[in-house]
């Protein structure tokens, strides 16, 4: 998701602010530190009015596959009687997603437009919602940003991938850590970054043609996506690994198109995934809408059991959270309707799903939510969907969220 694309700051501006420059450190250290990293310290700055959230079990199978799902909605400020609330309570929807930028009307002031409105309708968003949920953003960095130097945010205008990835991991750390702060200090706890996949193809277009990729050695891009996680863990603010299985050699975007990468994909697009999943650095993996019929011949990653289940989960070991690419990018939506869209990710063991309502070629769809719990309500009823694999998912739902959604600040 990449919409609203803004203005950022060369490297060497951002690096003359800042007060420490080394040397670029060997690869093999960038290796040792992402194992050095690999567990978290407790962070001081979380005061014991951050103990984790109790979430209730008393709810319906159906409500349980209302926390799967993450939505975008129009507002810069809500009201208990605010549609998103209403849903989000009616529901027991998993949280949201902010934009700055509108896509279907291509104005602004859909969800951000300044720090302090900002942080009123996050804190908001938590004081009328019946439950913990989920606030969040697109911020890697560079282009994909939405809280803006313009509309007057300050700590949240860094370099994108490509450019940290010119530095040392500890200057990569730094950046990303007064980075993680601000998002904290406004009330965001979920992250759709950092970017893993590798910069294969000089001609890819949503990739490469952004600096979204720290590079195309799948070592060194393991190593500074550890640095962005690490970042955000002191601040308890989840992230997502994203796009798997491996976005960065693709010909064609996702976001306007179907793609397959059957033709460009190397196993080493894997490799940062390995090393962050062995590294415990992979709280949520995100697929991209990404075909490789060498895998599955029908379904892209998202709706695919084989290279979920077998690739990710069984090959690469990987035991956390599965959230999806927006469900309403083109390379997902062109042939479905939203509901066929979320049976299919939750099929193929998609935990999280996210609905933007603000992607290309797409109009803005006000019962989006109420036409998805129809068809996930129906599923259950038909023993499409397993309620057994509902629960299952909403309690490994439910512990991500006591790990990283906190009390007193409505966090």
């Amino acid at each position: 998701m990449y919409q609203g694309l803004g203005s950022y700051f060369s490297r060497n501006l951002y690096r003359a602010t800042r007060n420490a420059v080394s040397v670029v450190l060997p690869l093999s250290l960038a290796v040792a530190a992402l194992q050095a990293h690999a567990e978290q310290p407790h962070n001081p700055e979380l005061s014991a009015a951050h103990t984790p959230t109790k979430l209730s079990s008393s709810i319906s199978v159906q409500q349980m596959l209302g926390e799967c799902l993450i939505v975008g909605f129009r507002g810069t400020s809500v009201t208990a009687d605010s549609p998103i609330i209403q849903s989000i309570n009616q529901y027991h929807l998993g949280g949201v997603i902010l934009f700055d930028y509108d896509t279907p009307t291509q104005t602004f002031q859909r969800n951000i437009i300044d720090p302090e409105q900002t942080t009123q309708l996050i804190a908001d968003l938590k004081r009328y919602a019946n439950h913990p949920i989920w606030v969040a953003i697109d911020a890697e960095g560079g282009k994909v940003n939405r809280l803006k130097a313009r509309y007057g945010f300050k700590g949240t205008t860094i370099p994108s991938a490509w450019e940290v990835g010119q530095e040392t991991l500890d200057e990569a750390y730094e950046t990303y850590m007064g980075f993680a702060k601000t998002l904290y200090t406004m009330g965001f706890n979920l992250n759709f970054a950092p970017v893993v996949d590798l910069a294969r193809n000089a001609d890819n277009p949503v990739i490469v043609r952004y600096g979204r990729s720290f590079g195309a050695d799948p070592k060194k891009v393991a190593a500074y996506a550890q640095q962005f996680v690490r970042a955000h863990e002191h601040y308890h603010i989840a992230t997502a690994l994203k796009h798997f299985p491996g976005h960065g050699s693709s010909t064609t975007d996702s976001h306007l198109d179907t793609v397959d990468i059957t033709k460009t994909f190397d196993g080493s697009e894997l490799t940062p995934y390995r090393l962050l999943i062995d590294a415990h650095a992979a709280p949520m993996v995100m697929t991209g809408h990404l075909f490789n019929q060498n895998w599955d011949t029908e379904y892209p990653a998202t709706f695919s059991r084989t290279i979920l289940q077998t690739q990710l989960r069984n090959v690469l070991k990987y035991k956390g959270i599965i959230v999806s690419d927006d469900l309403h990018m083109q390379a997902a939506s062109m042939h479905r309707p939203p509901g066929e869209c979320a049976l299919l990710a939750l099929q193929a063991g998609v935990d999280l799903l996210i609905f933007s309502n603000n992607a290309p070629g797409q109009p803005y769809d006000e019962q989006l939510v109420e036409d998805v719990m129809r068809t996930l309500t129906k599923a259950l009823e038909d023993g499409t969907l397993s309620g057994v694999q509902a629960r299952h998912r909403y309690n490994a739902l439910s512990e991500m969220k006591k790990r990283y959604i906190a009390t007193s600040t409505g966090l």
